[in-house]
């Protein structure tokens, strides 16, 4: 006589001890065996924490009112679309990034006390009010911004060869002009005066209602202030005197 067969096929089969256990119930729930995980020597050592003493103090942290307040965040529509986001192809290449002997080095960096004080911060009624920014209308329409065709290609640019060398740059002129013979009729303590008077050194010359051309408007107003009593008779040299500098 046969034996009596179940219902299902190999019912009666034991299926193994590992049938029920976590590696086939849960396959995603086995433990990582994959070697990119850090080693316990690639985790940081207890001298390479900071410090309690590197922590902010409580007096550091932002005071309440120092937070922006609700109505300060900008609104949804004034975040960017989706399409003002650059494309991948506008992302710089692999290559365009610095290389590592490009970053400045440490000693390259400004030192501590190059840095400046804090009594050398703008003070809050140095910065600007409200009312001194530009208003909306003031600034440029996007269609005044210059096109991407405007802008020079690269080989519009001069190379480097084409910036001239240190020798070719021409020799400093001098910004005023030479001594002259001054005018017999002023007394030598106005011309000590206007000698010593602090002006610019620039050469704007300018003809006073004395006939002497003064090497800027500057050193003119000096001759009114040291009791020459001279205007300003024309934006321009005078025609026959030559021009009046200090020693």
């Amino acid at each position: 006589m046969a034996p009596i067969q179940n219902f299902y096929p190999g019912q009666n089969q034991f299926p193994g001890k590992n049938l029920y256990s976590w590696q086939n119930v849960f396959p995603w729930q086995q433990f990582p065996q994959d070697p990119k995980h850090p080693r316990p020597d690639q985790y940081p050592s207890p001298d390479q924490y900071p410090r309690p003493d590197q922590y902010p103090r409580p007096d550091q942290y932002p005071r309440p009112d120092q937070y922006p307040r609700p109505d300060q965040y900008p609104r949804p529509d004034q975040y960017p679309r989706p399409d003002q986001y650059p494309r991948p192809d506008q992302y710089p290449r692999p290559d365009q990034y610095p290389r590592p002997d490009q970053y400045p080095r440490p000693d390259q960096y400004p030192r501590p006390d190059q840095y400046p004080r804090p009594d050398q911060y703008p003070r809050p009624d140095q910065y600007p009010r409200p009312d001194q920014y530009p208003r909306p209308d003031q600034y440029p329409r996007p269609d005044q911004y210059p096109r991407p065709d405007q802008y020079p290609r690269p080989d519009q640019y001069p190379r480097p060869d084409q910036y001239p060398r240190p020798d070719q740059y021409p020799p400093p002129t001098p910004t005023t002009a030479s001594p002259i013979d001054r005018p017999s009729t002023m007394p030598p303590a106005i011309l000590l005066c206007i000698t010593a008077c602090p002006v610019t050194s620039e050469y704007n010359p300018v003809c006073g209602s004395d006939r002497v051309t003064y090497s800027n408007p500057g050193r003119l107003a000096c001759a009114n202030m040291c009791g020459a009593n001279v205007t300003l008779l024309r934006q321009a040299p005078c025609p026959t005197m030559q021009p009046f500098t200090a020693q």
